[in-house]
């Protein structure tokens, strides 16, 4: 189990989630098209939260 944790901690796409989760400056390969919070995804598909 550590090992898989270290595999995704590892992983350039989670370092960058956990940047943009920190509210940190994060690069990437420009796929990001803003950031949204659960709650206004939920809301847009309908869900309730």
């Amino acid at each position: 189990m550590q090992r898989l944790l270290d595999r995704l901690q590892a992983d350039p796409a989670v370092v960058f989630a956990h940047a943009i989760e920190r509210g940190e400056a994060a690069t990437g390969e420009g796929g990001l098209l803003g950031h949204v919070m659960l709650v206004q995804a939920l809301e847009e598909l309908r869900f309730e939260a």
